[in-house]
């Protein structure tokens, strides 16, 4: 009786341990965000970014903010059934990541294992990154149209004093900067309507944040 006991209050400490380890940090509607999960994004984007891993509670909290972002649009992409990426351009994506790092494999596995990360952990990462910047193009890239007129401000404000601090040819060369300079202002388009989106779709949905999980 007394081991049955003992194994009893093993039990229970073992399940408030694991708790404590992976506790609730967000709830976003039905779904949740754990404090792991958040520990994780902060140690891929540190690792991406060659940067030390900076766990503070004002780290956790930013983090948490792009997670919940994340949330909205995963539940946007399972509503709206956006198919995931091909295993084929996932792949490519991410041997373009691993040529982007440098690293052979034993050096990559020992900045891997430097992170306490995993290889599938980044390989998810990747592939979520890919469904992600796809999913925002075909939901907010048709709605998106730049006047010639805001292609033509922009080459004169953010092109022409350049070309003039170089003493490089001014005249004729709009042309040349036209398409590059459009693809810009259309990404910020598309920002500035995600941004919206999401601005509109939080308000709508319940998010409790657990504060004890940021102390």
């Amino acid at each position: 009786m007394r081991n049955c006991c003992l194994f009893l209050v093993v039990l229970i400490t073992a399940s408030v341990q694991a708790e404590i380890i992976d506790r609730i940090a967000v709830r976003v509607g039905t779904e949740v965000i754990t404090d792991s999960e958040i520990v994780r994004e902060i140690r891929l984007t540190a690792f991406l970014n060659s940067e030390p891993v900076q766990v503070s509670a004002q780290q956790k909290r930013k983090t948490a903010e792009r997670l919940i972002e994340q949330q909205l649009i995963r539940r946007e992409i399972e509503v709206s059934r956006f198919p995931a990426p091909a295993p084929s351009e996932a792949d490519a994506a991410y041997a373009q990541l691993r040529k982007k790092l440098s690293m052979d494999g034993a050096k990559f596995q020992q900045a891997l294992a430097a992170y306490r990360l995993d290889e599938q952990e980044l390989r998810s990462h990747v592939l979520w990154q890919l469904t992600l910047l796809r999913f925002l193009e075909l939901r907010f890239r048709p709605a998106v149209q730049v006047p010639e007129q805001e292609i033509r401000e922009y080459f004169e404000r953010q092109i022409l004093p350049k070309l003039k601090a170089a003493d490089a040819k001014q005249e004729g060369v709009f042309e040349e900067f036209r398409d590059e300079i459009e693809r810009e202002l259309i990404g910020k388009h598309v920002d500035r309507e995600a941004e919206m989106w999401l601005k509109q779709t939080r308000a709508q949905t319940a998010v409790q944040v657990h504060e004890e999980a940021f102390r």
